[in-house]
């Protein structure tokens, strides 16, 4: 009897694969496209308690995942900002111009009316109001600068969110400064009004100007709190304003920040006819141990992924040059974090056996795996 090898791996009777027909994946959900395919050689000896090979006739293998875990990778992202809406535009003018309608016209001159005062004593608590009120006028003007520039973006064409947030950011911290300067020209009106208090006819005049001034300063100060109020519901309202979207590396493959390790293992038999004269059949069992990997859909810590997000296409370029991307909102100063806790469902399916006798004590095989993941929230 010679050695027959078997040269048509092909026609090999092999169980264990699966009809790959069967496995549905919905191309519109994103978290169900997680797979990858590998294959697994193998030379495998027929141990020397058997006979030579005279032709191999049937091959078993199951595959059984192990274990899968879920590591960070390096990836590849660029940052998009989006355009004001109109609703976003009129809300923050609305806010901006309540900012600048507040006048101290009345609280200069009532600090004038209280410098003004006959007999009034060269004292330092004098020269402190007086420096208090040049604080309010310059912080006053500092306030109508920031509101003519925040004017001036929100009457720009296709505005970018992050410049009208910045700009609503710049008056309120203008309102903050005057805020505080007028704090500092109540507190110098109540010092020089103590001071004065023991001198006949000019204290009585000082406190009376000085409750005068006070419920002036109220008067803007309550305005003041009501422009910060609409300030801060105008960048609720506006939200997030930049956007990232996954690219490809410099190898061309995009990558999600998250790959999923599997290791597993192959559990074969390979059955044969023995060389020898009453052709006996004999089996060989082997297993063999793989590991493989999944590049999962991207998911982000505390992110949404949204589709259809229409941005500026380049920050340097026109902002009316838009595009639609898919990604995800987030804040420039929190960086994106991968989520790593979630949990995945793995399948291995045998999707193609191939054996080979290379010689009468050598068989060749290769198993065709396809991997399959899905978040453990949708496994079924």
């Amino acid at each position: 009897m010679s050695c027959h090898r078997n040269s048509q791996g092909c026609s090999l009777k092999s169980f264990g694969t699966y009809d790959l027909s069967r496995v549905v994946l919905d191309g519109r959900d994103r978290t169900q496209l997680n797979w990858s395919e590998i294959s697994v050689p193998e030379i495998l000896p027929i141990p020397a308690q058997k006979p030579d090979i005279e032709q191999l006739d049937q091959v078993y293998v199951d595959a059984k995942i192990n274990c899968a875990k879920l590591i960070e990778t390096p990836y590849a992202y660029k940052t998009y900002e989006r355009q004001a809406t109109a609703l976003e535009l009129t809300a923050a003018t609305g806010a901006v111009n309540l900012a600048g309608a507040v006048d101290i016209t009345p609280i200069v001159d009532a600090v004038n009316a209280i410098l003004a005062i006959p007999l009034l004593p060269a004292i330092p608590q004098v020269t402190a109001l007086q420096a208090a009120l040049v604080g309010v006028t310059t912080a006053a003007a500092n306030l109508t600068t920031a509101v003519a520039d925040a004017l001036l973006i929100l009457d720009a064409p296709c505005a970018a969110a992050y410049l009208v947030v910045e700009a609503l950011n710049a008056v309120r911290a203008a309102v903050a400064l005057l805020q505080a300067a007028l704090d500092a020209l109540v507190a110098a009106a109540n010092a020089l009004s103590a001071a004065v208090a023991a001198i006949p006819v000019v204290g009585p005049a000082v406190a009376a100007a000085v409750n005068a001034l006070i419920a002036l300063v109220d008067g803007v100060a309550q305005a003041l709190l009501d422009a910060v109020t609409a300030i801060l519901d105008v960048i609720t309202l506006i939200g997030a304003t930049t956007y990232f979207t996954l690219i490809p590396n410099e190898e061309g493959t995009c990558l999600s920040g998250r790959k999923l390790i599997i290791e597993g293992t192959l559990k074969q038999k390979v059955v044969y006819t023995g060389l020898v004269p009453s052709q006996s059949v004999h089996s060989v069992h082997n297993e063999v141990p793989f590991t493989a990997y999944i590049i999962p859909y991207a998911k982000f810590e505390g992110l949404d992924y949204q589709e259809n997000i229409t941005v500026i296409a380049d920050p340097e370029g026109d902002p009316c040059d838009t595009i639609v991307i898919n990604g995800w909102a987030y804040d420039p100063a929190n960086p994106p974090v991968v989520d790593l806790c979630e949990e995945f469902c793995v399948n291995a399916y045998i999707e193609d056996i191939f054996a080979l006798a290379t010689d009468c004590r050598t068989v060749f095989k290769n198993i065709t795996l396809f991997l399959l993941a899905k978040p453990s929230a949708i496994c079924g």
